[in-house]
């Protein structure tokens, strides 16, 4: 899979619903789910679908079912690059939070196949996402994204984590989600609707003077995170 993916809507959609952290929280993952399908939008998820949370599995589950049904997809935060390196096998540091996803995992009784679905998509996913004029990222965005499909690794980092300032948090925008919003009035363009089920979220406009396509809902006390949480 590129680094970099221009997504491509299946026929039966209307939009995309682009969701940000999930972080475990499955009722409002399945809550934005819900409202997309009622939609009939794409779901898009933004990356950290597990850590934190109250069901990690349940929410590794229901991305792979929307992976199998062709109905939504995610891109790369760094507690899906975490979680993937410590199923591999690689030196990471377990915290807390990360345990309890692993305990929750091995708990469930298809713990062997989301473990192995899980891995499998995160390979396939990309770490940055196109439509129409529109750029979707976990962390942070670069212009040099924009360039070649193929990332050099302080790219990759950034999209993942953000990049950070001297004295100040990361420069990356994203919060748990708090479940679906209605979102602004909707402006029309000649690619697809984007709807935000929550905010803050990176979005960066991929060509000067290009109409928006994305409508979002910033809640009163938006914060700027760290390293993306």
């Amino acid at each position: 899979m590129a680094d970099r993916l221009a997504l491509a809507l299946p026929p039966w959609a209307e939009g995309v619903l682009v969701v940000g952290d999930v972080h475990g929280q499955l009722r409002l993952f399945q809550a934005a789910v819900d409202l997309a399908e009622a939609e009939r939008r794409y779901v898009l998820s933004l990356g950290d679908l597990v850590d934190r949370g109250p069901d990690n599995a349940g929410c590794v589950r229901l991305m792979l079912d929307l992976l199998g049904r062709k109905a939504g997809s995610f891109v790369r935060g760094n507690h899906d690059d975490k979680l993937h390196r410590t199923l591999k096998g690689n030196p990471t540091n377990v915290d807390s939070d990360l345990a309890v996803t692993l305990e929750q995992l091995d708990a469930a009784p298809d713990a062997k196949a989301l473990k192995r679905g899980f891995c499998s998509a995160f390979r396939a996913a990309p770490f940055v996402v196109a439509l129409g004029s529109s750029v979707m990222v976990h962390g942070a965005f670069a212009r040099a994204m924009l360039a070649s499909r193929t990332f050099h690794p302080r790219l990759k980092a950034l999209a993942l984590y953000g990049e950070a300032t001297p004295g100040g948090p990361a420069t990356s925008r994203s919060a748990p989600i708090a479940g679906p919003r209605r979102c602004g009035p909707r402006r029309r363009s000649s690619s697809a609707i984007i709807r935000s089920a929550i905010a803050p979220c990176w979005f960066a406009a991929a060509g000067s003077g290009a109409r928006s396509s994305i409508s979002t809902a910033v809640p009163e006390k938006a914060g700027v995170s760290g390293c993306c949480g």
